[in-house]
C-alpha cells in the first residue's frame, strides 16, 4: 500500500485527485469502485468521516472529497485513512494508498 498523508483545513472544502497511469499511459478504473473512511486509529470501531469517492474510468483517475460541514465536525487531530478499491465482476479488493490525516485549525477569520 502507497503511503501518503493529507492535511486538511478545518473551514475548507477538501479534494484530491488519485490519478493511476504509468508515464503517459493512463491505466483503466473500469469496473472498479473506490471507498475511504477516516478512522481515529486503524482497526478502529469508530468512523470519523467517508470521503465521497468517484471513479473517472476513462481518464484513470479517482475523486476523493470532504464538504466544509463534514470537516467542520472533525476536531483538530491526526487520524488515519486509506483508499480501498475493488474491481466489482472479479470481488477482488485491494488497498491502493492510505497514512495520516491531519485536521488543523486554521488561522485566518473569515
Amino acid at each position: 500500500m502507497l503511503k501518503y498523508d493529507l492535511t486538511i483545513v478545518q473551514g475548507e472544502d477538501f479534494a484530491q485527485d488519485i490519478y493511476f497511469k504509468t508515464n503517459t499511459n493512463v491505466y483503466s478504473l473500469k469496473g472498479y469502485t473506490a471507498k475511504s473512511q477516516i478512522r481515529p486509529k486503524a482497526g478502529s470501531d469508530e468512523l470519523t468521516a467517508e470521503f465521497v469517492c468517484t471513479v473517472y474510468p476513462n481518464d484513470g483517475y479517482i475523486h476523493m472529497e470532504l464538504d466544509e460541514q463534514t470537516i467542520s465536525n472533525i476536531p483538530a487531530g491526526v487520524y488515519q485513512y486509506d483508499l480501498l478499491l475493488t474491481k466489482t465482476k472479479e470481488k477482488t479488493k485491494a488497498y491502493y494508498m492510505g497514512g495520516k490525516v491531519y485536521i488543523e485549525k486554521h488561522v485566518t477569520e473569515p
